[in-house]
């Protein structure tokens, strides 16, 4: 049975990220364990660290070199495409501004919340129709499992960005954290007309399709992942959800296929191995 202080004890390994944060939760109803994230999850996360300590000391050569390693990893990271595109000149943005949202990211990367929410208050005061900060703080505080201040702030963007993907898939984990599946499924369907090229975007809708039992519509979802991101970090997880969305239809030889895939990609999943046989 679901309850709130069973599901902190699964999202505590990983609150770190919002897909998992979500994701863990639709798990937790299944009665399903929910492991640790993957090594290849915290390299890219270090990765992109590495890019924003670089941009912080004002080597932006260096920056640039590494945020684009960060997005062959994964070339849909928002919030990294932001950086880069500011740092190559390709959108322009005020030098200050620049500067706020560096060192924001900077503190938001060191886990010094507390400064990057500072930091990026003064980048919203000052340059207020700049989205960047408000993105930044609303994954602040999914972060922090405030869900209604996530969602006040998205609000806030989408007053000065219309029809931007992103926002509609933090919104949809905002809704999620905050149990409402409906707002979280109609935000992740919009982030998924907006970008189905996304591999974060499929594994949020499938997984939520998932949770409410719509096997057929999270297969639809899911299976494409591989196939537009081969060296996606949860690419594992993705496959261990075909493997029990196929199982919920009863079709047990794919349910296996996608099964040894999970275990070829190193994903370990003892109560699948149980269920299949």
């Amino acid at each position: 049975m679901f309850t709130i202080s069973r599901f902190k004890k699964t999202i505590a390994p990983v609150q770190k990220n919002v897909l998992l944060f979500f994701l863990a939760f639709f798990l937790s109803c299944e009665g399903t364990a929910f492991p640790a994230p993957e090594p290849e999850v915290a390299m890219r996360t270090q990765i992109e660290n590495r890019a924003i300590e670089y941009a912080n000391k004002k080597q932006y050569p260096e920056a640039i070199e590494t945020f684009e390693q960060v997005l062959k990893i994964d070339p849909e990271i928002y919030t990294s495409k932001q950086l880069l595109s500011f740092l190559q000149g390709r959108e322009k943005i005020d030098p200050v501004l620049l500067d706020l949202n560096i060192q924001g990211s900077f503190f938001q990367s060191r886990g010094k919340d507390a400064e990057a929410i500072a930091v990026f208050g003064q980048a919203m005061q000052k340059f207020s129709s700049s989205p960047y900060a408000y993105v930044k703080l609303a994954e602040i505080f999914l972060k922090k499992g405030d869900a209604h201040q996530a969602l006040r702030i998205l609000d806030q963007v989408l007053r000065l960005v219309k029809n931007n993907w992103f926002i509609s898939y933090l919104q949809g984990a905002a809704y999620a954290m905050d149990s409402d599946q409906k707002m979280a499924m109609q935000c992740f369907q919009e982030a998924f007309r907006g970008n189905p090229n996304s591999a974060d975007v499929r594994f949020a809708l499938g997984s939520i399709y998932f949770g409410k039992r719509k096997a057929e519509a999270a297969i639809a979802v899911l299976e494409k992942v591989g196939e537009l991101n081969s060296e996606y970090v949860y690419l594992p997880i993705v496959y261990d959800l075909l493997a029990r969305c196929y199982l919920q239809k009863g079709d047990r030889v794919k349910a296996k296929a996608y099964y040894q895939d999970a275990l070829a990609s190193g994903r370990k999943i003892p109560d699948l191995q149980a269920s299949l046989g």
